[in-house]
């Protein structure tokens, strides 16, 4: 580089500058985003007759369950900053995990609109979270600053952090019951499974109890009345642990409940039923129903025929919503003799690739190398006005005409009408070797 061009650089950078630093980059916000897929399926959950899915990126999608053998989806919500994960619904409220704040708080008074009201300013991987009262208790399983985290969420415009609790390092599910927080997760030494009780009759001040450790994996934990189950038997050991909670400071193991199941994998309450999905010896996966009334006697009611692999659930009437990660199903249980699915909902990733914006238009090429072209005269509502398919690989946008490598060629479009764009030529050049 010679003197001429190194000066005319700091000539530039001089007349820059200035504007530059007068933006506020400090405050950048989101206005909007539009999502034609879901990143995946990362959490279910069902209240006020609607199911409200997180699906990472793509935010929050809620459904109508007025007729629940069907998925009829009527709101979104997705100005979160990073991932919808972990969802747990209160009120009028759904508290929606996200690895890069912490969690956000979403009105959902009006399902079919639902809004920001606040949320947390914290990169917290929570795995689970939980709503009593005024207070809000999160899990996390980040090995340096994982534990058990207590919000006052009494303003949701406000939410405050008031207590880190850092015994379970490594928490994977919160339990709220009566006075006292149950944090299973894993133990730092063995990696077996360890329950730790936290008193929070006073949650701005808790007092850590104890650590409980049980042979076995990652685990979920139920407590109903004195008794509490435990789904982290060991691989060797089909069904779940039972406990006797009636002592808080003293868990004590009472029996493994393993009547007609496999191995668990997950379980779920609802009212006085247990959900239970478990795995035979040939690795076929089913949904058991048990009667939990009487916690310490439950009894079989009904279980499916096999499924594919699904984790989480929530439940509705007499139907079963699970989810792998691209797909939601409905189970009808209405027969408990002969249970059926009767729907399926998924919504693939967009995957978007690349994007130029030229005028009033933005052109957005996936993945795949479908072409989208978006109207974004009024940035904070773009809308989709066209969609080419073929196999765009890069492109450029000028005077009206998109140059795209077509995986052959040089392929040039014309955009002077963004909404039926056409194509004017290919060229394809000789390599000579």
């Amino acid at each position: 580089m010679n003197f001429r061009h190194f000066f005319l650089i700091c000539l530039i950078a001089c007349i820059l500058a200035p504007l530059l630093m007068s933006q506020d980059f400090e405050n950048i916000e989101i206005e909007s985003s539009l999502y034609e897929g879901w990143d995946g399926i990362f959490d279910l959950a069902v209240a006020n007759d609607f199911l409200y899915i997180s699906t990472g990126v793509s935010g929050l999608q809620i459904f109508d369950l007025s007729e629940p053998d069907q998925f009829n989806l009527v709101g979104t919500w997705n100005s979160n900053p990073g991932e919808a994960g972990e969802i747990c619904i209160d009120g009028d409220h759904a508290y929606v995990a996200d690895p890069f704040v912490g969690f956000s708080i979403v009105d959902i008074s009006d399902p079919e609109n639902p809004f920001d009201t606040g949320r947390t300013n914290e990169r917290l991987d929570f795995t689970e979270i939980k709503v009593d009262g005024n207070y809000l208790y999160a899990a996390s399983f980040r090995q340096d600053t994982g534990g058990l985290f207590i919000y006052n969420i009494s303003d949701p415009e406000n939410p405050f952090q008031v207590a880190h609790l850092p015994e379970s390092l490594q928490a994977r599910n919160v339990t709220v019951f009566g006075e006292y927080v149950y944090v299973s997760g894993y133990t730092q030494e063995t990696h077996f499974t360890a329950v730790y009780v936290y008193n929070v009759s006073e949650p701005e001040n808790p007092d850590y109890i104890g650590e409980f450790d049980f042979e076995g994996s990652e685990s979920q934990f139920i407590a109903l009345g004195n008794i509490a189950y435990l789904d982290a038997a060991p691989s060797d050991i089909n069904g779940f642990y039972t406990l006797d909670i009636s002592n808080p400071e003293n868990l004590e193991l009472t029996g493994v409940f393993d009547e007609g199941l496999g191995r668990v994998l997950h379980f779920f309450q609802n009212d006085s039923l247990l959900y239970v999905v478990d795995r035979d010896d040939e690795s076929n996966e089913y949904v058991n129903i048990f009667n939990v009334s009487d916690p310490e006697n439950p009894f079989f009611i009904s279980r499916s025929n096999p499924l594919p692999e699904w984790r989480n659930m929530a439940a509705y009437n007499d139907y079963i919503y699970l989810k792998d990660d691209e797909e939601c199903l409905i189970l009808d249980f209405g027969d408990p003799d002969n249970p059926q699915v009767t729907g399926s909902y998924s919504n693939p990733d967009m995957d978007i690739a690349d994007v130029v914006t030229f005028g009033d238009y933005a052109y957005v090429k996936k993945a795949e190398g479908e072409l989208i072209v978006m109207d974004i005269t009024y940035p904070t509502e773009p809308e989709q006005v066209n969609l080419t398919r073929g196999g765009y690989k890069d492109f450029e946008v000028f005077d009206n005409r998109i140059f795209y490598n077509n995986g052959g060629g040089l392929g040039i479009m014309d955009v002077s009408d963004p909404v039926n764009p056409r194509c004017e030529d290919v060229f394809f050049f000789e390599v000579f070797g």
